[in-house]
């Protein structure tokens, strides 16, 4: 089972990524502050799989944390999610020096897991369900 990192301030948004990710067969490691998810992805980074984080946070936004937890774990993959900025924002901000991909907020719970499963290069399983759009 892979295991994510996701880190978003939103907590609706937190809670539903968290639960469709867990529907999607992922183990989530799900944090609201981009400081305490980047202090478990310390203890934990030989377990994480890929970097879910939001753009905009407070303390830290998620350029900066993925940057950081890259640095610890080369190769890492991140999404980025956001509804304020978009994927050129982020070139901006010093993330090409990462490998990333980004999905704009809104988006369905079932975007997320296909998004996730297309980084991870996996394949999806016959029965896609969730079609809750959240984000914002």
């Amino acid at each position: 089972m892979k295991t994510v990192l996701l880190v978003d301030d939103e907590p609706v948004v937190l809670k539903l990524a968290t639960l469709a990710l867990q529907r999607g067969s992922y183990r989530v490691l799900a944090y609201g502050d981009p400081l305490e998810g980047l202090s478990v992805f310390e203890n934990t980074l030989h377990e994480v799989d890929l970097l879910v984080t939001d753009v905009v946070m407070p303390e830290m936004d998620g350029t900066e944390l993925a940057e950081r937890a890259v640095a610890l774990k080369p190769g890492l993959p991140v999404l980025f999610i956001s509804g304020i900025v978009n994927e050129r924002d982020i070139v901006t901000r010093g993330a090409p020096k990462i490998r990333f991909s980004f999905l704009r907020k809104p988006f369905q719970a079932s975007a997320l897991v296909e998004k996730v499963r297309e980084i991870l290069g996996e394949a999806a399983p016959e029965d896609r369900s969730a079609k809750r759009t959240f984000g914002a």
